[in-house]
């Protein structure tokens, strides 16, 4: 079976997803890489904690300097 991404859309989605998944998991991250992809940018990271661990990719598309959207890579 093939995981999917995980999206989140503005604000709301990224403070959504960092309550769900993030605290109060002893969540480490560790960027191994970022590189730019037209209007987005994509960060490597390796994640370790009482959640998920393993190495992700997370894309942020921007709009100016908010962020638009997340998507998270398994």
């Amino acid at each position: 079976m093939t995981a999917s991404a995980s999206k989140f859309h503005g604000h709301e989605g990224v403070a959504s997803w960092d309550r769900t998944d993030d605290i109060g998991r002893n969540t480490w991250f560790e960027a191994t890489g970022t590189r730019r992809d037209g209007s987005s940018y994509v960060v490597t990271l390796v994640v370790t904690g009482d959640g998920f661990t393993g190495t992700s990719d997370i894309v942020f598309d921007v709009d100016g300097d908010r962020i638009r959207s997340m998507v998270i890579s398994p």
